[in-house]
């Protein structure tokens, strides 16, 4: 009867924290477009644009960059630490390669039995390893595939999916469109459950103040989303962001973020701070909920990175 609970248990806890790790997939590992509002589609080229507009590199003046990031994930509610290491280089004038990976850190948890004894403790877990590849093509717009490969641990059940990412990017004078379809692929089969990956939809657009040889840039973005899938939780996303650039080393960036109260990531104003010095970037966000009671407080991003 015992082992009987203890399985009904890990089917519940499957099904819960299944939902929780799917955030990897809804959540840019790119401090900047999390600083951004979450808004990815018109994010200029970056050692983390394989996180966020993986097309955005194929406009990059820099042949190489690589970064390393962590968001610190509703520390009041699941608390995970979502870690990347990612990078690109440029092969020629039209063709960049991305790569990237990204490791899910849990704290420790213990399954009760009906009652009440502790039964087996687990530390669930979650990665990724990413392949990408861009390319220019015409001297306007860009396009990128991402292709994935997803491992997760729930309790004793281990599950694995493939998924794609496709990607394109407009840059036309001061002008930046971008559009993105995120996390196509397989469900990931556990032994008790299975679940859908967070399938996405985004279009964004932002528009350059001033012009490029100025100290002083000034960019505004909006940037519009549906997630399609898992099915209850198909929600509309919106969002809105400024980012204010001195002298190409020192960052200002502030967005809202709108979600329909269904998706797994809810509403949030976001404020950043980026600073780049002889190709070292530092940039940070941090989240600030809408609602008192959402688990998001204090959700905090920060990266480093080396472009040259």
């Amino acid at each position: 009867m015992i082992k009987r609970s203890l399985i009904i248990l890990a089917a519940l806890a499957a099904s819960q924290f299944a939902n929780a790790q799917m955030d990897m997939l809804g959540v840019s590992n790119d401090p900047r477009s999390l600083s951004l509002g979450n808004n990815t589609t018109t994010t200029g080229p970056s050692a983390y644009s394989i996180y966020s507009n993986a097309a955005s590199v194929a406009f990059s003046e820099d042949r190489f960059g690589v970064g390393v990031s962590d968001i610190l994930w509703m520390p009041s509610g699941v608390d995970i630490n979502i870690g990347a290491l990612s990078g690109f280089y440029g092969v020629n004038n039209r063709l960049s390669l991305l790569v990237g990976a990204r490791y899910s850190f849990w704290k420790d948890y213990m399954l009760m039995d009906e009652i009440g004894e502790c039964g087996s403790g687990f530390r669930p877990y979650d990665y990724s390893i990413d392949l990408g590849a861009a390319y220019l093509l015409t001297d306007y717009l860009s396009g990128a595939v991402t292709l994935r490969y997803l491992n997760s641990r729930i309790f004793t059940e281990k599950a694995s999916a493939f998924g794609m990412d496709v990607h394109l990017q407009m840059q036309l004078e001061r002008w930046t469109a971008g559009l993105s379809v995120t996390n196509i692929g397989s469900k990931f089969k556990y032994e008790h459950s299975s679940l859908v990956q967070p399938v996405q939809a985004k279009l964004g657009g932002a528009y350059d103040f001033f012009a490029t040889t100025s100290d002083h840039k000034l960019k505004a973005g909006a940037e519009v989303g549906y997630l399609f899938q898992p099915k209850e939780d198909r929600s509309f996303l919106a969002g809105a962001g400024l980012e204010y650039i001195y002298k190409s080393t020192l960052a200002l960036r502030g967005a809202y973020s709108y979600a329909d109260k269904d998706a797994f990531v809810p509403s949030f104003v976001s404020v950043g701070l980026g600073i780049k010095v002889a190709g070292i970037g530092l940039d940070a966000a941090y989240l600030i909920p809408t609602e008192s009671n959402t688990s998001l407080k204090n959700t905090f991003s920060i990266g480093l990175s080396y472009c040259w």
